[in-house]
């Protein structure tokens, strides 16, 4: 039937809405591919995978867009119209930032006329339109946050519901231009029409301990590098997800695609069926603390973490509270995670630790006791730990409060700085302790034997130059207030 026009659909992609109109986006290439150098692989890169180069990344160095649009027919597909507002592909910047390809569309109708569509890109996004007229006209593609490879995804509103289930190559930059461009099949769960997503969580992926979710990264050109660096062992391809629902499952089937597999042999179907409650399911625990069993303990994964570092394993147990989390990168790429513990804040136990993961946070090392110094007093608090990393020689310092016996305001603020330090990446720390006093300023108590009250709530940062900014607040005492002639500033800024 007409128009008679070359155009391209996924598998599943076509649907029925609750009007009867059927909906069809499709999409093609403009312009040629002829011209592309690789006439025996076109547009293709490679990685070693053993002693085997495999192919990596396809479409990436050919020159041809890609644009999508929706076929629609009121009458069961007797006759077709074309969305009223024309193709659709990535414009950046109102063309400054040229056109992008925006390719293999998937729609769902998510309320009444409401249509949502996702597209496979090369900007290391999903994109995204909305159409209010059941697929008429369209908005311009936008970003989602879902971190995707050049990939297409299945997407589906759940029987029942009106939550919206997106099946996709999850992938990050750094995995993209290293040839890991399908390795992840993820799937994430929208509740309002695909304006945000969560519950991200692995269907299938090389390693089953990987991360469930990718942060966007900055949206530009992503492709594999030409020779890519070598691949893992167990490296295969699932993608061109496709979903249904049968009963309370959730039935998904891709290809599955072993590269070193002979010419006409790589891809294989892969089917797997799950309880549809699965992807409501809260994240587990990767291999950390076990959460205590005694009433009264809070859930750590109610907010749905990407990342649990510690969880107490004692409701009012001596690591029940934990805060000023913070976290830096050392020169090696492993993380430093330095925080604050007590089985209540500002109790005679306050303590500074440290933990250390080496695999992107997916798992961290037990907490170690970084602070007070044993030798001291019962009673003398560390409080408040932040970390500096030495740019050119990846010394670690670590500062914090240390309470000396007396209080002006609290012992947790009345304090002194100290300090240690690693030069082995975090994995062992100076036997020296040692201590600064902050210099006064003019709202000081002008006793010389009076500590500052004083806390750093945030992590430093190192200019170009290499200065060390540190901003922190200064509390003052009552009996230096009372001295005052004006209204005091109680907690006034200093750096």
């Amino acid at each position: 039937s007409e128009p008679h026009v070359m155009a391209a659909i996924l598998q599943d992609a076509a649907i029925v809405t609750d009007s009867g109109r059927i909906i069809a986006p499709v999409y093609w290439r403009l312009g040629r591919r002829d011209f592309v150098p690789e006439k025996d692989g076109v547009g293709r890169s490679v990685g070693l995978q053993g002693d085997e180069w495999a192919p990596v990344g396809s479409h990436g160095y050919e020159p041809a867009p890609y644009v999508s649009w929706v076929y629609y027919s009121d009458d069961e597909g007797q006759t077709w119209h074309h969305n009223a507002n024309g193709e659709m592909l990535v414009t950046m910047d109102y063309s400054a930032g040229g056109h992008w390809s925006c390719e293999e569309p998937v729609v769902v109708e998510y309320g009444p006329k409401h249509l949502l569509m996702l597209y496979r890109t090369a900007l290391g996004r999903l994109y995204q339109s909305w159409s209010s007229d059941d697929g008429t006209n369209w908005t311009r593609p936008r970003p989602t946050q879902l971190s995707s490879a050049r990939a297409p995804a299945s997407l589906k509103r759940i029987p029942g519901t009106d939550d919206l289930l997106v099946m996709w190559n999850q992938a990050s930059s750094d995995e993209i231009e290293r040839g890991l461009q399908r390795h992840r099949l993820s799937a994430a769960i929208s509740q309002d029409g695909g304006a945000t997503w969560k519950l991200h969580k692995n269907v299938a992926c090389i390693d089953q301990d990987d991360r469930d979710y990718v942060a966007p990264f900055p949206i530009r050109y992503y492709r594999a590098d030409k020779f890519s660096p070598r691949l893992p062992e167990s490296y295969v391809v699932r993608t061109y997800p496709a979903v249904t629902f049968w009963q309370d499952r959730l039935i998904f089937t891709c290809f599955e695609s072993d590269r070193r597999r002979p010419e006409g042999k790589r891809a294989t179907p892969w089917l797997m069926a799950l309880p549809i409650s699965y992807v409501y399911q809260k994240k587990p625990c990767r291999g950390r603390v076990p959460v205590g069993t005694k009433e009264g303990l809070r859930n750590a994964f109610a907010s749905d973490p990407d990342r649990i570092v510690f969880v107490p394993p004692e409701a009012k147990g001596p690591d029940a509270e934990n805060q000023h989390f913070l976290v830096t990168p050392t020169t090696t790429g492993a993380f430093l995670a330095v925080w604050t513990q007590a089985s209540a804040e500002a109790r005679p136990d306050q303590h500074v630790v440290v933990s250390r993961s080496t695999d992107r946070g997916r798992s961290w090392s037990e907490p170690d006791l970084l602070a007070p110094d044993p030798k001291m007093p019962s009673g003398h608090l560390a409080s408040w730990g932040f970390p500096i990393v030495v740019p050119h020689s990846g010394r670690i310092y670590v500062f914090w409060n240390q309470n000396m016996g007396t209080a002006d305001t609290r012992r947790d603020l009345t304090a002194l700085m100290a300090y240690r330090w690693s030069d082995d990446d975090g994995l062992t720390w100076s036997d020296n302790v040692q201590t600064r006093s902050i210099p006064k300023s003019a709202m000081s108590d002008p006793d010389p034997d009076k500590l500052e009250n004083w806390v750093v709530y945030q992590a430093p940062i190192i200019t170009q130059r290499g200065e060390v900014m540190v901003g922190f607040k200064e509390i003052v005492g009552d009996e230096a207030a009372s001295r005052m002639t004006s209204r005091p500033m109680r907690s006034p800024w200093r750096l």
